[in-house]
């Protein structure tokens, strides 16, 4: 049954039996099993399942079949860490851990949020060698809790490539805010 429902209704079956018990993430698999069956023509009906004819459902006309979709391009390829981007990861990942611990849980989870933006796009290659030395920096002042460097480098950060990395720019302001307000 709950692979019948697809869209919004199966979603909403999903979250509602996760309350009571059921695995969410099991049932979105068996969901996309069924409607990948369903695309190959591979679905058999169970015993005792309504079969599609007997559904009340007005007559459609036929549709041309959908031209073949294009062949995916290739996967990029992955951009290896340098050395100083694999530190600037860990270097986040602990900073995050022991200041967002003493924030609001909303402002918490934000701050995690945006900064999983900084990982990926590093991890992506996306993030300018200048830009990863000056967060290197960063890192290395809320490391030594001065926050006045911090501070400064936050801010030369923004007004130079807020447009490219806003998000995960306003983590790290409210982060120093924090180790300020900590007296750290």
């Amino acid at each position: 049954m709950i692979g019948m429902l697809s869209g919004r209704r199966g979603l909403l079956l999903l979250l509602g039996l996760s309350f009571i018990g059921c695995s969410a993430s099991q049932l979105l698999e068996e969901n996309l099993q069924y409607q990948d069956q369903i695309a190959t023509g591979g679905y058999q009906p169970t015993a005792g399942a309504a079969s599609p004819a007997s559904y009340a459902q007005p007559a459609q006309p036929a549709q041309p079949a959908a031209p073949a979709a294009a062949p995916a391009p290739p996967p990029a390829a992955q951009h290896t860490l340098t050395p100083e981007e694999d530190w600037v990861c860990k270097a986040m990942a602990s900073l995050q851990g022991r200041v967002c611990a003493a924030m609001q849980k909303k402002m918490a989870d934000d701050v995690v949020k945006r900064l999983g933006e900084l990982d990926a796009k590093l991890k992506a290659g996306q993030v300018s060698k200048e830009v990863t030395s000056q967060v290197t920096q960063w890192c290395q002042a809320m490391d030594r809790n001065d926050h006045a460097t911090a501070g400064t480098i936050q801010t030369t950060l923004t007004s130079t490539v807020w447009d490219d990395h806003k998000n995960w720019l306003q983590a790290t302001k409210r982060m120093v805010d924090q180790v300020k307000k900590m007296g750290q």
